[in-house]
């Protein structure tokens, strides 16, 4: 039997990918077995088997009382460590996938201990972004071109992410795994217009995800004044640091609205309600302008046109299938003006080109390359 063990640093609540990605392996029978190694948190079960078959070690460790420091994250670093030592002692993967730069030095510690293959899945542009700075980038820098010549497999989310890896590390086992949404045909809506009271000859330009910094959220907020008395508001659906800014603003003016986050099984319907979807990262670094968010994705998939920031991977897929526009720049003047430009997109041609883009964007076609080369790393083919 072979086993795959994955490593997080998180509590894993909201890990889609990872869980998109195990549940593939399984399913493909490339993999027979996987655990899941994390961190626990108050409300959620130390240990979890899910309905696709993975076991969820959620791990509390005595040193997160203790009053942060920097010894203190080492202590949890080093506790965390001898936990995942323990779980591999028990279950001896074959595999070892691990889900950031931070454990990168335990996957390749356990990859000399136990003899397993070695998976590193970047979820970004790990040493390029936007929270990263100083003597912490230069010190993951190091480590990563250190230790990444120990892995097998390197797992990246953009083709532009992919050839950096190449390029800054010779790297030779890189693919590219899209974080595309499951295929599905979600039929069209009209959640918002009836929740929230807008008009019906209103249009709707939907912002879905971490109400956070690096999402140009000052700028849609005043991309929603300037659009008011032109036929459009836009919608803010999620949450995050900046709810209260987006909160105060749909208070006090008519061109934004605010909208609690969805169970992950109903976004799909939601966004189906919007007219167009906004996808605009702030190019304050290179991981962001390597970016792919799977929200650009998901308004794909719900067959939504997108207003996406003017960088090359979105801007590519969009130009590619002609559905959806890049703002000129991140100021509310030209993303306003962008949502105006999209009246173009409402064509009866439209949904086939929207047909076309989500048969390609879906996990489904992500997951042959993820399964195919997990397979290379299986005893029998070394």
């Amino acid at each position: 039997m072979v086993h795959n063990l994955h490593i997080s640093f998180t509590s894993f609540r909201n890990e889609s990918r990872l869980l998109k990605e195990t549940t593939s392996l399984l399913a493909a029978d490339t993999i027979q077995s996987v655990s899941i190694a994390c961190l626990h948190e108050a409300g959620l079960q130390k240990f979890e088997k899910l309905i696709s078959g993975q076991k969820v070690y959620r791990f509390p460790l005595a040193s997160r009382r203790i009053p942060r420091s920097y010894l203190t994250y080492f202590l949890i670093y080093f506790e965390f460590f001898v936990r995942v030592i323990y779980l591999c002692v028990k279950e001896r993967p074959s595999i070892i996938s691990i889900h950031a730069i931070s454990i990168l030095p335990i996957g390749v510690a356990l990859k000399l201990i136990f003899r397993s293959r070695l998976v590193y899945e970047t979820h970004e542009l790990e040493t390029e972004t936007v929270g990263l700075a100083g003597r912490r980038k230069q010190l993951a820098k190091w480590i990563e071109a250190r230790l990444i010549g120990f892995c097998d497999l390197t797992v990246v989310v953009s083709e532009s992410i992919a050839n950096w890896y190449k390029q800054a590390y010779r790297a030779q086992n890189v693919i590219t795994v899209m974080n595309c949404p499951l295929a599905s045909r979600p039929q069209k809506a009209d959640k918002f217009r009836d929740k929230l009271g807008i008009s019906s000859d209103v249009k709707i330009a939907l912002y879905q995800g971490g109400i956070t910094k690096g999402r140009n959220i000052p700028a849609l907020v005043e991309a929603g004044r300037l659009l008011s008395d032109k036929g459009w508001i836009v919608v803010f659906m999620g949450y995050g640091p900046l709810e209260k800014t987006v909160r105060a603003a749909a208070a006090e003016t008519k061109g934004v609205y605010f909208f609690p986050a969805v169970p992950p099984s109903e976004i799909l319907a939601y966004t189906s309600s919007a007219d167009v979807g906004l996808c605009l990262i702030e190019d304050v670094c290179l991981s962001y302008h390597f970016s792919l968010p799977n929200k650009f994705f998901e308004y794909i998939m719900a067959r939504v046109p997108a207003i996406s920031s003017d960088l090359p991977e979105m801007s590519k897929i969009n130009r590619e299938y002609n559905i959806g526009i890049s703002a000129k720049s991140s100021s509310a003047a030209d993303i306003a003006q962008a949502v105006l430009d999209s009246a173009r997109l409402f064509d009866d041609g439209t949904p086939a080109r929207l047909d076309k883009a989500a048969e390609k964007y879906c996990w489904e076609n992500q997951e042959t390359a993820l399964i195919a080369a997990y397979r290379d790393l299986l005893p029998h083919s070394r």
